[in-house]
């Protein structure tokens, strides 16, 4: 341990040094695997919407087939370049990175209650942009991989699993990582970390769901309430099976018209436990408190 200030200074600054060095590789990372992963999309969407090409609509299983085999690529990165190779290089963000497979705090139901939060997240933020839309009668878009049927079923949701899972992974956990991280190595007022990373999450994910037109304002809801559940749970998996809960049951309606309500009733449902996680987890947390 330093017994001088002048040794104190001199150790600290490789340790400062190192911190800057793993923001850049962070950074670095969150840029390259979007650019890779999202970035496709992201140009497709744009050229679009400027009418300089017609939007994407599959027509034929080998469609489906190669949005597939493509989110099998995305996913890949994911694993390989977030979660194995820059956990060796870049520690001090991934470890902001909330991947803990449980909760860090006692939450009624645990992962799958704070999965349940999560749903009803998405389905608020659904409700809500659609009736901005349907209100402002906005131009707006759907998913295109959507067929009907029980093998567009199977694609759509394999597909739309892989989304949640580079999504939350990529779009939240590291991005908030990386940013916490930065405020933290330079030195900046931590205060302003949680509205920069709810800012920047929010152009990162609205970017790559251009595709929905005016449709994909509830990102502006979406985003930020994802974000308080990811610091709620203390895990970023929470998000990941709740994303894979509310867009398989999501694609399960459009798929199967005639069963469409009752899905519709079970996406509801899985909506209301998630109020009732975070009405009974703070019971517990006040009763607790009152005890003390």
């Amino acid at each position: 341990m330093p017994s001088r200030p002048s040794e104190a200074l001199q150790a600290s600054v490789p340790s400062a040094c190192n911190a800057r060095r793993q923001l850049v590789v962070g950074a670095a990372t969150l840029v390259g695997v979007y650019l890779s992963v999202f970035g496709p999309g992201v140009v497709t969407s744009i050229r679009a919407l400027m009418g300089l090409t017609p939007p994407p609509v599959p027509v034929a299983w080998t469609d489906r087939v190669a949005a597939l085999e493509w989110d099998v690529f995305t996913v890949s990165v994911v694993v390989i370049v977030v979660l194995r190779r820059l956990p060796r290089h870049a520690p001090l963000v991934t470890d902001r990175m909330r991947l803990s497979r449980k909760p860090t705090r006692p939450i009624a139901g645990g992962l799958l209650g704070a999965s349940a939060v999560y749903v009803a997240v998405a389905a608020a933020s659904s409700w809500v942009g659609g009736s901005v839309v349907s209100t402002w009668h906005l131009a707006h878009a759907a998913y295109t991989q959507v067929g009907s049927g029980v093998g567009s079923f199977l694609v759509t949701g394999a597909a739309a699993t892989a989304a949640g899972f580079t999504e939350e992974i990529t779009l939240v956990a590291l991005a908030a990582a990386v940013i916490e991280h930065a405020f933290a190595a330079r030195g900046r007022d931590g205060r302003w970390a949680v509205p920069t990373a709810i800012a920047a999450m929010v152009v990162l994910r609205l970017l790559v769901h251009l595709y929905y037109l005016w449709g994909s304002v509830f990102v502006l809801i979406w985003v930020p309430g994802a974000y308080l559940v990811y610091r709620w749970a203390g895990s970023v998996w929470p998000l990941v099976i709740g994303h894979w809960c509310y867009d398989f049951l999501a694609v399960a309606a459009q798929t199967s018209p005639g069963s469409a309500r009752q899905f519709d009733a079970v996406l509801h449902a899985v909506a209301a436990v998630g109020v009732a996680v975070v009405v009974i987890t703070s019971l517990r947390v006040g009763v607790g408190r009152k005890r003390q």
